[in-house]
């Protein structure tokens, strides 16, 4: 350490490599890890989705076979949710799309039962709908099975020009009554964008009921759902929790495959460009380490010829090889931790601006770093400390006690 301290401008430029590497690999990490956090909480809406529907005829050969099976239910939902762990939630609802009288007109739309929590998925998941007239549906609502609806602008608009024809005006679309299945729903609210239209064809056709009163006074309470909408618990392991799905699926319908399902093509094409993305950026980052611990190495040998009598000195007075070996080992670990240090403390600083990246990237990237990524920076400082002081070490401590003494 004297050595260290005798050589400070040596000493700071030798750790100047090292600052400068760790401060690249954190920076990246730090983007990665924004860009993975980003990518795995999107991606339950863009590959973690399973949906499965009733195949509707199936083929003259089978229909036999296909009679065993109960077909597609309701109830097949909430068994894949309680007893399969690959099941990490499904959206509890039951659709039928029909044509309907609505005002005075006949039109094509469908009639959803949901509970909250799909009803906020289905509002997310579309431009982010509101409420932009009236009220939505209450947890009174949906726990009485209240006979509301709730229509999309587009339905509204068709019941506002047949109020209009009655003498009345759009301020009596709310608390206005639709028959659908000959029940009477009570309008309650209307719902759209925050901005524009509704650009997504089945939410311009959705008119949103309780699922308890869709269950009530339309289809019972265990028909076709119409189809089965869930989450994976892991979406990179899609492939497998698939087949975990189906395989308890196909238990229920008494080994009947009468049902088809959407498997997400991209998720092999995710993956591998994840995969290449930290491959590249781990590359950039061990040439910049690489760099930074050569520069050491080099340092530390230019060291050893400048000490050779110090080692003999020390030597000749008793100190061992393994004391000489701790010793380089102990000064190249220092600089690598201080420079390495003060790279990762600098690599910080694209998280100090994380609100402004992320703004500037329309949402996709605030840099984070994950839990992972701290410990791994930590070993690549230790292990650089050990690497690069390995070969110096080794020398020094090899050295001849009396070959270093006569060294001028």
């Amino acid at each position: 350490m004297l050595e260290m301290r005798s050589q400070l401008l040596r000493s700071f430029l030798s750790s100047l490599g090292v600052l400068f590497g760790v401060f690249v690999m954190v920076a990246m990490l730090s983007l990665m890890g924004g860009l993975d956090s980003y990518l795995k909480n999107q991606m339950g809406k863009w590959i973690g989705s399973v949906f499965i529907w009733e195949m509707r005829e199936p083929p003259e050969e089978n229909v036999a076979e296909f009679s065993r099976s109960p077909g597609l239910r309701f109830s097949d939902g909430l068994y894949l949710e309680s007893d399969v762990e690959a099941v990490a939630n499904v959206y509890k609802f039951i659709n039928r799309r029909e044509q309907f009288d609505i005002g005075g007109e006949k039109t094509r739309a469908s009639l959803k039962g949901v509970d909250s929590n799909t009803l906020t998925e289905d509002f997310n998941a579309s431009r982010k709908m509101k409420i932009t007239m009236g009220r939505g549906l209450t947890e009174s609502d949906y726990r009485n099975g209240s006979k509301v609806c709730l229509v999309s602008q587009q339905i509204a608009e068709k019941i506002t020009a047949s109020l209009r024809k009655s003498g009345k005006d759009s301020t009596d679309l709310i608390g206005s009554t639709l028959s659908l299945y000959h029940q009477a729903f009570r309008v309650i609210g209307v719902y759209g964008p925050e901005d524009g239209e509704i650009r997504n064809w089945h939410m311009r056709r959705n008119i949103y009921i309780p699922l308890l009163a869709m269950q009530k006074y339309v289809t019972g309470y265990d028909p076709n759902p119409g189809y089965l909408w869930m989450k994976v618990t892991d979406p990179l392991k899609m492939n497998t929790q698939l087949d975990e799905i189906i395989s308890a699926l196909l238990y229920r319908h008494r080994g009947v495959e009468d049902f088809e399902y959407r498997k997400p093509d991209q998720l092999n094409e995710f993956i591998s460009m994840m995969n290449n993305v930290g491959n590249i950026m781990g590359v950039l980052a061990l040439i910049s380490l690489l760099a930074g611990g050569l520069g050491i190495m080099n340092v530390m040998l230019s060291s050893i010829s400048e000490r050779v009598r110090e080692i003999g000195v020390r030597k000749a007075l008793g100190a061992g090889n393994i004391q000489i070996f701790i010793q380089f080992i102990a000064e190249t670990s220092t600089l690598c931790f201080l420079g390495g240090g003060s790279g990762a403390v600098l690599g910080c600083i694209p998280m100090l601006f994380g609100d402004a990246i992320e703004k500037s990237t329309g949402g996709v990237l605030k840099p984070i770093l994950l839990p992972q990524h701290i410990f791994f920076v930590s070993v690549v400082i230790i292990f650089m400390g050990i690497l690069f002081g390995l070969y110096p070490a080794l020398k020094a401590s090899r050295m001849n006690p009396i070959d270093a003494l006569r060294y001028e």
